[in-house]
C-alpha cells in the first residue's frame, strides 16, 4: 500500500505550474501528455514495479520510507513503472564498484519526482521521457549520475555506447536540490539548475537536444558531445555548478540558424583548481546570457554562433569567446595569473563594448588582449594589460570600422611599456592582425603603454586602410628612474585628422617618437571646430533592415542621449536594442531583445526632472509566449545592460498580455504602465517609480503591484490621464461591476503609487447601469480630462439617469484623493432627459486657465424641445452638480441649436487668456 502525503498534495500543484510554465516556456505540444503526468491528488511513494532486464540486481524495501538496491553484475538495467521518492523517503543503491553502472529507465507515463535522498556507490542512469524533477530539499550523492529524458537502448549501455536520442515528448530535466556526484550529467529537450551541482575532478555538464553522446574512460564521463539539435534549446541555470579540478559543459548547439537555442547564466558556474588540476568550463550555444558568475582555474570557452551578452563575470587564465556578435557590460578578469594570461574574443559579426565593461590580463607580467569583430566594432570600456613586476602586456583592437569611445586602455609595466594596436599594426604591416578601414578615437579616450619605474615606454599604433580620426591622448613614456620614450604612430594609409595628444618624454632617458604617415596631411595653426569631427553614434550592427535610431531618440536633460533600434538584428531578427551614449560618444549601455521580433526600444519616454527613461515593447515574448510585452526603466547615467527579463523589466506572464501598451510619464518624475490586454484582457496599470535603480519596476504583473480588473473585458489601463500635481486618473469604461457589465469606473491614484487590487466602487467612480461607460466613451476614447489646478473632470455621455437613458454625467474629482461612489446628480453635472448625453463628444470640456472648466451638451433639450444644447461654467473646485437647466447654464431656444458645439459633437466654446483680452 501506498500512503498519500499531505504535505505532497501541496507541492503536486506547485509542480503542475512549473511544467505548465515550463511547456509554454519552450513551446512544448505535448503539454497534455506532460500534464497528465502530474494529476492531482495522485498517491505515489517510492519507486515501483521494477523489473530486471540485464545484469543482477535485488530490490527491497526495508521499511515504508526507504528502498535498498543491490547490484550484484558490474552492469544492470531495471525497469520502473515509476521512479518517486517522496520527502523523508530514501533508495539507496550498493554497487560491487565504483566504476559499476544501473540504468533505471521509466516505462511509465509520469515523470519523476525526488523529493528525499538517493545515494550510489556507484554509477546511476535516471531515464525518464516524461520529465524529472529534483525538487528543493532533494539529495543526491553518488559515484555518478545522469538524469535524462533522452532514451538508450539496452544493447548501447551494455556494450558501453552512450548514444541518447529522443523518443518521446519534448521534456525538461530540473534541479532544484542538491546533486553531489564524482559526474553530474542532466541531459534532455530543455535543462534547468536551480540548485546546486558539485563535482570533485569531475565533468558537471547540461546538454540538451535530440541527439546526446557520451564519452567515458574508467574513471568517470569525460565528455558531453550533442549529435542532433533541438528546436528552441534552452539552458538556465540560477544555481550553483561546481567542478573544481574539473570541467563544466553547457551545451545547447543548434545545428542551424533555424533552430534557436540559448544558454542563460544567472548563477554561479565554478571550476577551479584542485592541487595540479585546474578545471575548464565549456559553453556551446546559438546564444548565451551571462548575468552571473563563471570561474575555472584554467580556461573558459564561450561559443556562440549568434549573440553573446555579458552583464557578469568571466575568471579564468585563459578565455576565449567565438561569437557572431558581442554585447558586453561585465567583467573580464585572468584573476591576476602571474604572466597575465589571455583574453581572445573574436565576432563574426559585431561587437558593442559599455563604459561599464571591465578587460582585465594584468600580472606580474602583463597579459593579451586581443578584440576584433568582422564589421563593427564599439568600444567604451576599460582595458588592462598591466605587468606589476615586469614589462606590460598587449592590447589588439580591430574591426573593419573601429570606434573607440569614452574608452581607457592601459598596457603599463613596472619594468617597461606594453603595446597596444588599434585598427592595425605599425604602418599596416603586421599580418596577425587585420587592418580596419575607418578608425575612430574620441576625445575621452586614453591610451597607455608607459614604463612606471625603469625601462623604456612601449608602443601605440592607430591605423586604417582609409581614414584615421584620433582626438584621444596618448601616452607611453619611460620609466621615472631611467628609460627612453615610447613609439607612436598615428595614421592611416589614406586620409589622417589628427587632434590629439601624445605624450612620450622620458625624465631619464630620450623622448620617443611620433609617426604620423597618412598619404595626405593638413596643419593649421589655428584649428576651427569644424576642423575635426561629429561625434559618431554608429550602429555597431550594420545589418539590413536594421535602421539605427528607427524608434527614438532622445536627449535627457543631462546632456546623455539614448538611441532605440526597434528593428536591430543584434541578438536575433527585430530582437531590438536600446544604447546609451554620453555626448562625448561613451557608449554608456546596451539593452537588447531576446528573441525575433521582440522588438525592444519599440517606445521610449523621457521622464520629468530626473534624467531618467523608459522604453517599452508589447511584442516582448517571455520565453517563448509570444507577445507577452515588457517595460524596462533606464537610469539616464548608468543606463541598463543585458537582454530584457523578468529580473530588470515589468513583464506578462500570458501570451499576448501586452506589457506596456502605454506608459504615461506623471509629473513628478514617476510613470504609469498600461496593460489593458493582460490577463485575457482584464487589464492592469502599474505605477513605476522613475528615479532610483533601487526601487525598479520589475517581476511580473499582478494584483500585488497593479491595479487591475476583476472580469475578462475589463481592459484597466486603457486609459490613463496625468495630473499636473503628479497624481493620475485611470480610465476604465469597460469595467463590469459583478454582473453589470460596461458600466466603467475612474480611479484616482497617487503618484507615488500604493494603489494596486482591483477596481471597484470603494476606490473609484463608477457606473450603476450596463453600458454607463464611465470614464470612456463607446468606442474607448478616453473622457477624462485634467484641470490646471490639479483637479480633473469625468465625462460620461452614456450614463443612464434612472430611466433616461443616455442622460450623460459630467464629475468633477480631487486631484488629492479623489470621488468615489456611484455617479449620480449629487456629485455630477446631470442630463434629465433620455440622450441629453451631457459630457458626451470629443470636446465635450473646455479647461480655463484659471482652474475652473466649461461643459458643452449639444443634445440638451429644453424640455420638449429637442436638441437645444446647452454650455455650462463649473467651478474647478467642485460645486457644479445637478441636472443641466437654464438656471445654471447658457442654452438654446430652437430644435437643434446645438449650442456651444458647431456639430452635434464638436466644441464651439474658445478659452481666451488676459494676453488676448
Amino acid at each position: 500500500m501506498i500512503t498519500l502525503y499531505e504535505d505532497r498534495i501541496e507541492q503536486q500543484s506547485g509542480i503542475q505550474r512549473m511544467i505548465k510554465r515550463w511547456c509554454r516556456k519552450y513551446r512544448i505540444t505535448t503539454v497534455a501528455v506532460i500534464l497528465s503526468s502530474f494529476p492531482e491528488g495522485r498517491t505515489f511513494a517510492l519507486p515501483i514495479e521494477g523489473l530486471t532486464a540485464a545484469g543482477k540486481a535485488t530490490i527491497s524495501t526495508p521499511s515504508s520510507t526507504s528502498m535498498h538496491i543491490v547490484q550484484e553484475s558490474r552492469q544492470a538495467i531495471i525497469n520502473w513503472k515509476s521512479f518517486d521518492i517522496n520527502n523523508g523517503e530514501s533508495v539507496n543503491i550498493t554497487q560491487p564498484t565504483c566504476q559499476s553502472t544501473l540504468l533505471n529507465r521509466v516505462s511509465g507515463n509520469n515523470p519523476s519526482q525526488i523529493f528525499g535522498t538517493l545515494t550510489a556507490n556507484g554509477q546511476i542512469f535516471l531515464v525518464n521521457p516524461n520529465g524529472v524533477l529534483f525538487a528543493p530539499g532533494a539529495s543526491v550523492n553518488a559515484g555518478g549520475v545522469v538524469a535524462s529524458t533522452l532514451a538508450i537502448r539496452d544493447s548501447d549501455f551494455l556494450s558501453e555506447k552512450y548514444t541518447l536520442f529522443r523518443d518521446g515528448p519534448a521534456c525538461s530535466v530540473i534541479n532544484q536540490g542538491s546533486m553531489n556526484a564524482g559526474f553530474i550529467a542532466l541531459l534532455g529537450s530543455s535543462a534547468e539548475n536551480a540548485g546546486s551541482m558539485i563535482t570533485s575532478r569531475g565533468l558537471a555538464g547540461i546538454a540538451v537536444g535530440e541527439g546526446i553522446t557520451l564519452s567515458f574512460d574508467p574513471y568517470g564521463l569525460v565528455a558531453i558531445k550533442v549529435d542532433q539539435a533541438t528546436y528552441n534549446a534552452q539552458i538556465k541555470n540560477s544555481g550553483l555548478i561546481e567542478a573544481d579540478g574539473g570541467t563544466i559543459v553547457m551545451s545547447a548547439s543548434a545545428a542551424d540558424a533555424l533552430l534557436s537555442s540559448v544558454v542563460n547564466n544567472s548563477g554561479k558556474v565554478r571550476a577551479g583548481t584542485v592541487t595540479e588540476h585546474s578545471g575548464n568550463v565549456n559553453i556551446e550555444s546559438g546564444t548565451i546570457f551571462n548575468s552571473g558568475s563563471i570561474d575555472a582555474g584554467n580556461k573558459i570557452e564561450a561559443t556562440a554562433s549568434g549573440t553573446m551578452v555579458n552583464t557578469g563575470k568571466l575568471s579564468a587564465p585563459e578565455i576565449n569567446a567565438a561569437v557572431n556578435n558581442l554585447a558586453d557590460a561585465g567583467l573580464w578578469d585572468t584573476g591576476g595569473y602571474p604572466t597575465g594570461g589571455d583574453i581572445l574574443i573574436n565576432a563574426l559579426g559585431s561587437i558593442d563594448i559599455t563604459s561599464a565593461s571591465r578587460i582585465s590580463a594584468d600580472g606580474s607580467q602583463g597579459g593579451h588582449i586581443s578584440i576584433t569583430a568582422g564589421k563593427k566594432l564599439y568600444l567604451s570600456g576599460e582595458l588592462s594589460a598591466c605587468g606589476s613586476t615586469y614589462q606590460g602586456g598587449e592590447i589588439r583592437i580591430t574591426a573593419p570600422e573601429t570606434t573607440v569611445a569614452g574608452t581607457l586602455a592601459r598596457a603599463d609595466g613596472e619594468s617597461g611599456g606594453g603595446r597596444i594596436f588599434i585598427g592595425g599594426g605599425w604602418q599596416g604591416n603586421d599580418p596577425t592582425l587585420a587592418n580596419a578601414a575607418t578608425t575612430v578615437v574620441t576625445s575621452s579616450s586614453r591610451l597607455n603603454a608607459n614604463a612606471l619605474d625603469n625601462g623604456s615606454g612601449g608602443t601605440v599604433v592607430i591605423w586604417s586602410d582609409q581614414s584615421t580620426s584620433f582626438a584621444g591622448t596618448i601616452e607611453a613614456k619611460g620609466g621615472i628612474n631611467n628609460g627612453n620614450g615610447g613609439e607612436v604612430e598615428v595614421s592611416s594609409h589614406d586620409k589622417l585628422t589628427f587632434e590629439g595628444n601624445v605624450i612620450a618624454a622620458a625624465p631619464k632617458g630620450e623622448n620617443g617618437l611620433l609617426l604620423l604617415d597618412p598619404r595626405n596631411i593638413t596643419i593649421d595653426a589655428n584649428p576651427t571646430a569644424q576642423t575635426f569631427y561629429l561625434i559618431p553614434l554608429v550602429d555597431a550592427n550594420p545589418e539590413a533592415g536594421s535602421q539605427h535610431g528607427s524608434g527614438k531618440i532622445v536627449e535627457l536633460s543631462n546632456g546623455n542621449i539614448i538611441v532605440a533600434t526597434p528593428s536591430d538584428d543584434f541578438t536575433a531578427t527585430n530582437a531590438g536594442t536600446v544604447r546609451l551614449y554620453r555626448p562625448d560618444g561613451t557608449l554608456i549601455s546596451m539593452l537588447t531583445g531576446s528573441t525575433a521580433n521582440d522588438m525592444v526600444g519599440n517606445d521610449l519616454i523621457a521622464l520629468a526632472g530626473n534624467n531618467n527613461a523608459v522604453t517599452s515593447t508589447t511584442n516582448w515574448s517571455n520565453s517563448g509566449l509570444a507577445n507577452a510585452g515588457a517595460v524596462t526603466w533606464i537610469d539616464g547615467t548608468t543606463g541598463i545592460s543585458g537582454n530584457v527579463s523578468a529580473v530588470n523589466s515589468l513583464v506578462g506572464s500570458f501570451a499576448n498580455d501586452e506589457i506596456g501598451s502605454k506608459v504615461t510619464a506623471l509629473a513628478n518624475g514617476n510613470y504609469v504602465v498600461s496593460s489593458p490586454h493582460w490577463n485575457n484582457n482584464i487589464g492592469a496599470a502599474t505605477w513605476g517609480d522613475g528615479s532610483t535603480a533601487g526601487n525598479r519596476l520589475a517581476g511580473i504583473v499582478s494584483a500585488a503591484n497593479s491595479l487591475v480588473g476583476s472580469s475578462p473585458n475589463d481592459a484597466i489601463g486603457s486609459n490613463v490621464t496625468a495630473l499636473p500635481n503628479g497624481n493620475y486618473v485611470v480610465g476604465s469604461g469597460y469595467w463590469d461591476n459583478g454582473t453589470v457589465t460596461d458600466v466603467g469606473a475612474v480611479t484616482w491614484c497617487s503618484g507615488l503609487g500604493s494603489t494596486v487590487g482591483p477596481v471597484s466602487a470603494t476606490n473609484s467612480l463608477v457606473g450603476s447601469t450596463k453600458n454607463d461607460f464611465i470614464g470612456a466613451s463607446d468606442s474607448g476614447l478616453c473622457t477624462v480630462t485634467a484641470l490646471t489646478n490639479s483637479n480633473y473632470v469625468v465625462c460620461s455621455g452614456y450614463w443612464d439617469n434612472g430611466k433616461a437613458i443616455n442622460a450623460g454625467a459630467v464629475t468633477w474629482g480631487s486631484g488629492v484623493g479623489g470621488t468615489v461612489g456611484a455617479v449620480s446628480a449629487d456629485n455630477s453635472l446631470v442630463g434629465s432627459k433620455t440622450s441629453n448625453q451631457v459630457g458626451w463628444g470629443s470636446a465635450a470640456i473646455t479647461v480655463l486657465n484659471n482652474g475652473n472648466y466649461v461643459v458643452t451638451s449639444g443634445f440638451w433639450d429644453n424640455g420638449t424641445v429637442a436638441n437645444v444644447g446647452a454650455v455650462t461654467w463649473c467651478s474647478g473646485l467642485g460645486d457644479t452638480v445637478g441636472t443641466v437647466s437654464a438656471a445654471n447654464s447658457l442654452i438654446g431656444t430652437t430644435k437643434n441649436d446645438y449650442i456651444g458645439s458647431d456639430d452635434a459633437a464638436s466644441n464651439n466654446v474658445k478659452a481666451l487668456s488676459m494676453e488676448t483680452m
